[in-house]
C-alpha cells in the first residue's frame, strides 16, 4: 500500500491530467460536449488540484521537493510555489467560469510555465545526468503533453 501511495504523490501531475482527460469523455454534462467537459475537468483536477498540491510542496516541504527533482534546496522555491498557487487559482476559475478568452490565457499561461519546465527537465536529464523521478519521470512528459492537449481541446471547442 506504501508503494501505490508513494506513487501517487510522485506523479500528482500525470494522474490529474489523466483523471481529468478520461472523466470529460465518460461523464455526462449536458451544460458541454465532450471537448468542452474534458478541458473544464483538466482545468480542475491537472491545472487546479495538481499545482495547489505542487505549491505547497516547494513551500512547506521544499527539501524533499527539490530532493525529488534532483536539486539542492533553494529559495527559489517559494517562488516556485506561488508560481504553482497562481496558475492553480487560473485553473478553478477557469473550472467554474468557462469563458472561452479566459481558458485560452489560462493555457498560455500554463504552457508558458510547464512547457518551460518541461525543457528545463530535458536539458537537466541531459547536461547533469538527473534522473530523480520528478526530473526525468512522469512529470517531465506531462508538462509538455498536458498544455497541448488542452490547446487542442479549447481549439475544438471553438464556436
Amino acid at each position: 500500500m506504501g508503494i501505490i501511495i508513494k506513487w501517487f504523490l510522485e506523479n500528482v501531475f500525470f494522474w490529474t491530467a489523466i483523471l481529468g482527460f478520461c472523466l470529460g469523455f465518460i461523464v455526462k454534462n449536458p451544460r458541454y460536449n465532450k471537448c468542452e467537459n474534458t478541458l473544464r475537468l483538466m482545468f480542475f483536477w491537472y491545472v487546479g488540484l495538481s499545482l495547489t498540491y505542487s505549491g505547497m510542496m516547494h513551500i512547506f516541504f521544499g527539501s524533499t521537493t527539490a530532493a525529488s527533482i534532483g536539486w539542492a534546496q533553494s529559495p527559489f522555491q517559494f517562488e516556485v510555489g506561488l508560481a504553482n498557487w497562481s496558475l492553480a487559482a487560473l485553473g478553478f476559475i477557469a473550472y467554474f467560469k468557462p469563458e472561452r478568452s479566459f481558458q485560452l490565457g489560462a493555457i498560455i499561461a500554463l504552457s508558458i510555465f510547464s512547457i518551460g519546465a518541461g525543457l528545463g527537465h530535458i536539458y537537466q536529464t541531459l547536461s547533469q545526468h538527473d534522473h530523480a523521478v520528478a526530473n526525468a519521470g512522469t512529470t517531465l512528459y506531462i508538462d509538455i503533453i498536458a498544455p497541448l492537449v488542452m490547446f487542442i481541446l479549447w481549439y475544438k471547442t471553438k464556436k
